[in-house]
Parts: structure tokens; sequence; C-alpha cells
């Protein structure tokens, strides 16, 4: 008897638990035209209008607006920076014609994401030939 107060007990408090995680909103960072498909991590996500939050402190969630379905999860490292920032910018490697997310500014938060498996072994099969391009897209930051 008492062991099923107990289990009905920790159940509960899960319960509790992971409705205020999921109660806590995502931090919008910024909104993105990318006229590219690109890569963040190992997801491939096509061109368009890309929503970028903190999910979670160090991880990411890039949406695409059109298509829910087609969203990413990356973990981000915090960069340090000494000036804010006046508007957004995503940065991207790319390798020949693929291109991976490599950081995003925002006004107030900058983040870096690492080298996904896909991106390494892409990087050294062409490290002979190109060293990577780094391309700035120019983002619109949103407000709340």
């Amino acid at each position: 008897m008492r062991m099923h107060a107990l289990k009905g007990l920790a159940v509960a408090a899960f319960i509790v638990m992971l409705g205020a995680s999921s109660a806590k909103a995502s931090t919008l960072l910024l909104r993105a035209d990318i006229p590219f498909a690109f890569m963040a991590g190992d997801t491939m996500l096509p061109a368009g209008t890309y929503s970028i939050t903190e999910a979670t402190p160090g991880v990411l969630q890039i949406r695409n607006e059109k298509f829910g379905s087609e969203a990413a999860f990356v973990q981000a490292r915090s960069l340090e920076t000494m000036k804010p920032q006046d508007s957004g910018k995503l940065v991207f490697n790319r390798y020949g014609d693929t291109y991976f997310l490599n950081q995003v500014w925002s006004d107030v938060f900058s983040y870096s994401l690492p080298k996904s498996q896909s991106e390494i072994s892409l990087s050294n099969e062409l490290a002979a030939e190109n060293p990577p391009d780094l391309i700035p897209v120019v983002v619109v930051v949103s407000l709340q």
C-alpha cells in the first residue's frame, strides 16, 4: 500500500515537472529568409522562411514557417561578443553546392554550431580542392 502511494506521488511529481517545462516558451531569436537548401546539424532543410528559437539552453530549433514539420534541433555553443549586433545574421559554411549552418547572430545572442558528421566528411573530401566559403546571410530580426 505504501509502495503504491510512493509510486503515485512520483508519477504526479513527474507530470508537474513535465507540464512546467513545456509551459516555458521558447525564446525567438530571429526569422530568416534562406534562399537555398542547407544542413542544420545532420538535417537537410529546403530553402524558405525559418524561425530560430532557443528550445532549451544550448539547443536551437530551426523551423520552416511554411512547413512546420521541417525542423531541426541542433546543439549550439554561446559565443562571447563584446559588441552588440545591429541586426541578425546567419553564417553558413559552403562546400561546393552544400551549405551548413555555422553561426546564428541576433541583436542580443550569438551561437556557434559544431560541425556535424556530414560536414566533417564532406570537408575532408573537398579539403584538397577548395577551402570552405563563409557565406553571411542578412536576416530580419523579429523583436517581441
